[in-house]
């Protein structure tokens, strides 16, 4: 997986871009660490590349749409990277969209 670092001024500081292949295909996103930085997610993307949150460890949490002004796609990942679930999450929806078990990463990207 070849990644490189750039600067995006949306999210303060600095963030990992990495390529790598998703159902087939390469995606280019932008990973997402910090905690700060996941709160914000889509919210404030004019790239609107994907995202990849990331965590240490598996953790259970939920995400929400309030001010992302697109649908998205969300795919949550166990720690061996496996799909353990997904949705389609509505513009500004007010749902929590939360997964079955803990999660180490997930993907949220544009809805196609």
């Amino acid at each position: 997986m070849a990644f490189k670092q750039v600067y995006n001024p949306y999210f303060d500081q600095d963030k990992e871009v990495k390529t790598f292949s998703f159902n087939g295909k390469k995606l280019t996103a932008l990973y997402l660490y910090r905690e700060h930085d996941q709160e914000i997610g889509f919210k404030e993307n004019p790239s609107l590349k994907p995202l990849v949150f990331t965590w240490n460890k598996p953790i259970y949490t939920c995400f929400n749409m309030v001010n992302v002004p697109y649908d998205l796609e969300i795919f949550f990942f166990n720690a061996d990277k496996k799909i353990i679930g997904s949705a389609v999450m509505e513009k500004f929806s007010q749902k929590q969209y939360c997964p079955k078990e803990k999660i180490q990463f997930a993907l949220e990207r544009i809805k196609t």
